[in-house]
């Protein structure tokens, strides 16, 4: 242990050099107090960092041995054999930059590994030359079961909000099934009634002014259900993920005007590779990117480009409009963009929002894909 040196016998010693050598002996016996009882694994290793030359109680009990067995041994003793090559590239660093910290694996005395945050340091004497360095070692044992615990959690998490947004978009395609053919048909069936009621009674004075308003209510009732069941599941998407694409870019043009490019040399390949449901993740997230354009952007023009690549799906949305902040639009009660983003990361896939006020935005998605290209 670190021991103070000890006074010079037969010469006199000054008030100042005495109190000098008491405060010295205070701080060793300071800095062996706090080596000894320090409750995280420590040691001191030689210059060359191929020796323990002392470790403390904390860094002898997480290793299994007693402190005497690992003072002078070798320092790769306490390495797992598999981690040993990687650490010798981490202790040179330690050498090249002073201090270094890094993540391995130890090995107790009994074959047992874990795994430990390792903060090495270089200590240097006046002339700059290392003397020793000193080591404070971390299980993280704990830390990494957390870790993976919270992993485990997040990916149910994300595996629930998959099936919570397949449910509802299941629950839509029925819903949009039953207004489309059932309330359609019944919607159809009284029409006709009420042109059979007016030829009926067409004697009757003021029957045609009834029944033309009658069928002119029907057929707007028919078109909001058409437009409804539209919306909850596009019939056109059961064609593909470009043609569902594609139709809405019309839809849009034709209701506010705005200017869109939609580019995508391989909507057949694209179509053939993404299940029903991620189709319609990335239908919903280039609908709900238009409709915020369209509702708070001032754009003028958007760009939509899709294309795979690398097993993934590759889709950008750029437009002209004003721009905001990110961060500041995410940290309110942004639903429709954080609702992209959760339906995205729930396929495994990722979203980037680049924008800033006056230079309009970019929405970046990454989606893989789950089925082989076939010729």
């Amino acid at each position: 242990m670190l021991e103070a040196s000890p006074p010079i016998l037969n010469h006199p010693v000054s008030p100042q050099a005495a109190s000098d050598a008491d405060a010295c002996t205070r701080r060793l016996r300071l800095l062996e107090s706090l080596f000894s009882n320090a409750g995280w694994g420590m040691a001191i290793s030689s210059c060359d960092s191929q020796t323990l030359v002392e470790v403390n109680p904390a860094f002898a009990r997480m290793h299994g041995y007693q402190v005497e067995a690992l003072q002078g041994a070798p320092v790769e003793k306490v390495f797992a054999p598999a981690a040993w090559e990687e650490a010798k590239a981490n202790i040179a660093k330690v050498h090249e930059q002073g201090q270094h910290q890094f993540e391995s694996r130890h090995i107790r005395c009994d074959g047992s590994e874990f795994p430990v945050l390792v903060d090495a340091t270089v200590v240097r004497d006046e002339r700059g030359e290392p003397i020793f360095r000193v080591i404070s070692v971390q299980d993280i044992s704990s830390t990494r079961e957390v870790t993976r615990a919270l992993r485990d959690a997040r990916d149910q998490l994300r595996a629930l909000s998959a099936h919570h947004h397949a449910e509802m978009e299941a629950e839509k395609r029925t819903i949009a099934r039953e207004m489309h053919d059932e309330l359609g048909q019944l919607l159809t069936g009284l029409k006709m009634e009420v042109s059979t009621l007016g030829r009926r009674f067409a004697q009757v004075e003021g029957m045609d002014v009834a029944v033309s308003d009658i069928q002119s209510q029907l057929k707007h009732i028919m078109t909001v259900v058409r437009q409804v069941a539209g919306n909850l599941r596009p019939p056109v998407l059961e064609l593909g993920l470009f043609a569902g694409v594609e139709w809405l870019v019309e839809e849009v043009q034709r209701r506010c005007g705005l200017d869109i490019d939609l580019e995508c040399s391989q909507g057949d390949a694209i179509s053939a590779r993404l299940s029903s449901d991620q189709a319609t993740v990335i239908f919903r997230c280039v609908q709900e990117s238009l409709t915020n354009v369209m509702r708070h952007a001032q754009a003028s023009h958007v760009d939509i480009t899709m294309n795979c690549q690398n097993d993934k799906l590759y889709l950008r949305i750029v437009d002209n409009g004003v721009g905001f902040l990110p961060a500041t639009v995410l940290a309110r009660q942004a639903f429709g963009l954080k609702g992209m983003r959760e339906r995205v990361q729930a396929w495994g896939g990722q979203m980037l929002i680049i924008s800033q006020p006056g230079a309009g935005a970019t929405i970046d998605i990454q989606l893989p894909l789950n089925k082989e290209l076939t010729p």
